[in-house]
């Protein structure tokens, strides 16, 4: 990636992409489960080849998440950032996933 800005702007278009996507499907399979819970647990095979596929479809996008950005975000970032930048992120993301 080096220090072409616009390639930058490109993947992290495509992580913003794959994020929204990533909600979809996390919100599907708690429907899912959900359904599965109302009828105490109990799955037929059309259920489970459902959540198989929920979970692998989620599984894919995070794996392609996590190699794009520990092999391009952090280190282009670590170039970048400051430590108060790197601060005030870990800050946001504290707030944002223990609300």
């Amino acid at each position: 990636m080096g220090n072409d800005p616009e390639r930058l702007g490109t993947l992290i278009d495509s992580l913003e992409i794959q994020h929204r996507e990533e909600h979809i499907v996390f919100v599907e399979l708690g429907a899912c489960v959900r359904e599965i819970l109302a009828k105490g647990g109990s799955v037929e095979d059309d259920q489970l080849a459902k959540l198989d596929a929920l979970v692998q479809r989620l599984a894919g996008i995070y794996r392609h998440q996590i190699t794009a950005e520990n092999e391009r975000v952090i280190p282009s970032c670590r170039q970048r950032l400051t430590q108060a930048d790197f601060d005030g992120m870990r800050e946001e993301m504290r707030k944002r996933y223990n609300a």
